[in-house]
């Protein structure tokens, strides 16, 4: 049974005020995961795996490939879902690098408003209405105040 409290990013170590890249990465891979109907606490948990396993910005998800991204979610018990969270993770990567230079911040720049983020998010295979307003939540009062 999941918890009843959301986990969010400062709960995970990620401090999206920063306005660092990385951070901001950090929260775009936690909405991935968490658009699956899994435990926060088990998504969580593959966050904190994929990080510590270096395993965290869209270069090195390209890099690791699906099969150790899956070996690392098996091991945060997020089982279910891991093959196609991999392949998402891989896809919204390879995206990142392709069309942002690898720089989430850059699209998140681009957008002049929230709602055109949201949209933009959305356009990220997996991640639908629900997945961009975990994101925005994070997001939104930092770059549009």
């Amino acid at each position: 049974m999941a918890s009843k409290t959301r986990i969010t990013a400062k709960d995970l170590g990620i401090n999206i005020a920063s306005g660092s890249e990385k951070q901001l990465f950090h929260w775009f891979i936690c909405v991935i995961l968490f658009s699956k109907p899994v435990q926060q606490e088990i998504a969580g948990a593959a966050f904190r795996d994929l990080k510590k396993e270096q395993v965290d910005t869209p270069e090195r998800i390209c890099a690791a490939g699906w099969q150790r991204i899956v070996d690392i979610l098996d091991t945060a018990h997020y089982v279910r879902y891991d093959e196609s969270t991999a392949t998402r993770l891989l896809d919204a990567s390879k995206k990142v690098v392709d069309e942002w230079d690898g720089k989430m911040l850059a699209m998140v720049q681009s957008c002049e408003k929230p709602t055109m983020l949201r949209k933009k998010i959305q356009e990220f295979n997996g991640i639908g209405p629900q997945g961009a307003d975990i994101f925005l939540r994070e997001v939104a009062p930092v770059f549009y105040r």
